[in-house]
């Protein structure tokens, strides 16, 4: 990992403390420079470098920390469920829970859920209105991207949004549900769900 260093002080900063544990206390001081490669502590997770710097009158500055979450490798999957609300008619809505799960072995960054709605009525597309939390994006009326972000080894999240049939889907007809995740450290998993309307529903995935 590369610092770059900043220090102002009206005698001048001449000496530098860094520490990767967290701490400056005992790490012995060196001269100041602008930019210094320094090794992590081994193993995922969060960590912060401490620093602290001292001018030529041997003034001591206040410690300045910087954090990072580090994730070397991680395996993230989604599952979907509806809500017993069905059979399905409009203007009944219907309720998909996505439960994204990062199986390790290590933490994950930048975990992204996409949820990408269709509805059918017989061979042609029907109008969908999507619902969802405040994290998640719905400007494209079809589609829920859900910013996760981090999310520890063997932990689990889950998303629920809300889709309102269209007048339309009247008889035997579906609606499709396909969510995906992804992770800066793996690659696209996904899941597809099916709703009959006006039926029992049916899901499935890889």
């Amino acid at each position: 990992m590369t610092l770059t260093l900043k220090c102002t002080d009206n005698v001048a900063c001449s000496q530098m403390q860094v520490a990767v544990d967290g701490t400056a206390d005992t790490e012995a001081w060196e001269l100041f420079v602008a930019s210094k490669v320094v090794t992590l502590t081994s193993g995922d997770g969060t960590k912060t470098v401490a620093v602290r710097f001292k001018d030529g009158a041997g003034n001591i500055s206040a410690t300045a920390l910087a954090t990072i979450v580090l994730c070397t490798s991680a395996d993230v999957s989604v599952s979907l469920t509806q809500g017993s609300n069905y059979p399905v008619y409009f203007p009944n809505p219907v309720t998909y829970t996505a439960t994204v799960t990062n199986n390790g072995p290590s933490c994950a960054t930048g975990v992204l859920l996409n949820e990408r709605i269709s509805m059918r009525f017989g061979g042609d597309a029907a109008p969908v209105y999507v619902s969802a939390p405040s994290t998640c994006d719905t400007r494209n009326p079809s589609e829920a991207n859900c910013y996760i972000g981090v999310m520890l080894k063997n932990s689990t999240t889950t998303v629920t949004i809300v889709v309102v049939p269209s007048p339309l889907l009247q008889g035997t007809n579906v609606i499709e549900n396909v969510a995906s995740v992804t992770a800066k450290q793996t690659d696209i998993s996904a899941f597809l769900f099916t709703t009959i309307i006006g039926s029992p529903l049916t899901g499935g995935g890889h």
